[in-house]
């Protein structure tokens, strides 16, 4: 796999987040035609508003396949209702026991999302603000990442696409950590 620039038809590994910091994991591989993205975490610190407001995916989210995630942590998962929101509908491949985290870690992440908008827009209605914050995802979209995932125990192998197969290790890290391999035709 080559990182570097887009190109039609060419094999590559993007890095889109983690690279020269240590949150927002994301990692673009495209090979054969097909785009798999490597968890699809969220930058942490900061105001939340304002940092989901400047995240752009580098990629379509409809055109992605699939996502295979490592672990539940927001760093690497915390995107997912985002990427759904704006057109992903593969799957989600990932243990069971992210699949388990991911429940409470979204929806929790969601609560307190939608109460910093709440807090804005009140906020904003004290200052004589006329316009107010927009949610960029919602309830919906968080249940929607986890009907997409797709559930794999430890050391069985996926076929994600007719070109490439995923096999889960255990990463020790917390609940369902993974260390990922994947194997591209």
């Amino acid at each position: 796999m080559k990182a570097g620039k887009r190109g039609a038809g060419r094999d590559e590994l993007v890095f889109l987040g983690a690279a020269r910091e240590v949150t927002g994991s994301c990692h673009l591989v495209r090979h054969q035609g097909r785009q798999l993205l490597l968890d699809c975490g969220m930058h942490q610190g900061g105001d939340a508003i304002k940092r989901l407001a400047r995240e752009k995916f580098a990629f379509r989210p409809a055109d992605i396949d699939a996502v295979i995630l490592s672990h539940a942590h927001l760093d690497h998962s915390g995107l997912l209702p985002l990427l759904v929101n704006r057109g992903f509908s593969g799957p989600i491949i990932c243990t069971p026991g992210t699949q388990s985290l991911l429940q409470i870690l979204l929806q929790d992440a969601l609560h307190i999302y939608l109460k910093d908008v709440e807090y804005e827009n009140k906020r904003h209605d004290r200052a004589g603000h006329k316009r107010h914050v927009q949610a960029l995802y919602g309830q919906d979209d968080v249940d929607r990442v986890l009907q997409l995932c797709r559930p794999l125990e430890y050391r069985e192998w996926l076929d994600v696409s007719g070109h490439a197969r995923v096999q889960l290790h255990d990463a020790g890290h917390i609940l369902g950590a993974a260390i990922v391999e994947l194997r591209l035709a």
